[in-house]
């Protein structure tokens, strides 16, 4: 909202209020639109899979939506048209993750929950299986099996971005934290290995 009243004072300050009828409603309706969606819970289905942490999925009135689970963060795919240098054994879990999430959502009915849109224009959500538990999302299951990191998410500064603000982030939290661990703990997925050969970015 703050980008929204700069832009507009800007416009008042430097005489441009005559572009105001045209001018507003080009900044206000793509926000206004985006965020009609936030916090709701819609029955979705599945598109394709990107990666472990991204994938497109349509509701009923055929909208399409890029996803980006919340909380989470797989290893990286090697990507052609990316000079990113990956870790030593990046690719192949990201394979393994990517391989795990399409043979979970085989015929499954799923929800989607957005929490807000990321910097590239992305739905960041939840995305659940059968039912609205939050122990039974794909985003915990990933990080409960080793195929994801508890990541994008964060409980030390209210002013950067992924500050879980509310006692259901702080419940989901603790939830993909504990489930971390439960990974460690059995050597499950990528935690079998070197964290270091796992993920490039730290």
């Amino acid at each position: 909202m703050k980008t929204i009243k700069t832009v507009l004072l800007k416009i008042w300050k430097h005489k441009y209020w005559f572009l105001s009828p045209v001018v507003i409603p080009v900044i206000l309706i793509p926000i206004l639109q985006s965020k009609q969606y936030i916090n709701k819970i819609i029955a979705v289905e599945l598109i394709k899979i990107t990666d472990g942490d991204t994938l497109e999925v349509t509701d009923t009135n055929k909208k399409i939506y890029n996803v980006r689970l919340y909380g989470i963060d797989t290893p990286e795919t090697q990507k052609d048209f990316k000079d990113e240098i990956l870790a030593k054994d990046e690719n192949f879990y990201a394979q393994l993750a990517k391989k795990y999430l399409i043979n979970l959502l085989n015929n499954q009915t799923l929800s989607l929950q957005i929490l807000q849109k990321d910097k590239y224009n992305r739905f960041v959500g939840v995305i659940y299986l059968n039912d609205l538990q939050i122990n039974n999302s794909i985003n915990n299951l990933l990080v409960k099996n080793g195929w994801a990191r508890v990541y994008y998410i964060q409980d030390q500064n209210p002013k950067k971005m992924y500050f879980i603000n509310s006692q259901w982030s702080k419940n989901f939290y603790q939830m993909l934290l504990n489930s971390q661990e439960y990974a460690k703990d059995n050597l499950l997925g990528f935690w079998k290995e070197n964290y270091n050969h796992i993920f490039h970015k730290t």
